[in-house]
């Protein structure tokens, strides 16, 4: 009898993430760690439904028919939303054309995985704060302590650039140009660049009396001295 010297699940798996996302694509920290909890929810999904522990498991186990049970499980039993459905299923997708080019044999499988179509959904339009809104917020810090100063200086941010938390929080001093004007370059989603006008109400100078910490502005939560 001849062996099977098809890759294992574990295997694949590792040259995945190892090869295919960090070596060849050098995939965001964020892509990485979606994938990577997309591929623990499903390995606990199989091991519940079939009694297979992760490493029992092999890639015939991750046929369609329990890929589209997992997605259902997504939404009915986890209460998660088409949004995060339609990204469990993204980061399987990008595993399973990796699987087409590594286990060809398999390509029946892939082929039915990836013919699964992302769920259609009704994008709800956010809307911002209002003046008041954001009043309220700022008020609600504490001038008198470092976290306080620190908590204003992030709101403030966030309102007039438009940016993203984890943007706000990847800052280093280098990315901001003294003016006038003064100038902040984020690097958003896609290792795309933007470059934003700081408004009054962020003004260098209160960037300036903020400081930095190992180059990067001090408004990473951190945990509060006494003072």
């Amino acid at each position: 009898m001849s062996k099977d010297l098809s890759p294992s699940l574990g295997q694949l798996l590792q040259s995945f993430f190892c090869q295919r996302l960090l070596a060849q694509q050098h995939a965001s920290t964020h892509t990485v760690a979606s994938y990577r909890d997309t591929v623990r929810l499903l390995l606990a999904f199989v091991q519940e439904q079939h009694g297979r522990s992760p490493s029992q498991q092999s890639l015939a186990d991750w046929n369609a028919p329990t890929i589209l049970a997992f997605l259902d499980y997504l939404e009915q039993k986890r209460r998660c939303q088409v949004r995060t459905r339609n990204a469990r299923l993204a980061g399987l997708r990008a595993f399973m054309r990796h699987v087409a080019y590594q286990a060809p044999e398999a390509l029946a499988q892939t082929n039915q995985i990836l013919a699964i179509p992302l769920k259609r959904y009704t994008r709800r339009l956010v809307q911002p704060l209002s003046p008041a809104e954001l009043e309220a917020l700022l008020q609600a810090t504490d001038p008198a302590t470092q976290s306080g100063r620190r908590d204003h200086l992030l709101f403030n941010l966030l309102y007039h650039t438009g940016a993203r938390v984890s943007e706000a929080l990847a800052l280093r001093q280098r990315d901001l140009c003294w003016g006038p004007p003064s100038v902040l370059q984020f690097q958003g989603k896609g290792r795309n660049y933007a470059k934003v006008v700081v408004m009054q109400r962020c003004s260098s100078k209160t960037l300036q009396r903020q400081g930095t910490v190992r180059g990067e502005l001090s408004i990473t939560p951190s945990s509060e001295k006494a003072e």
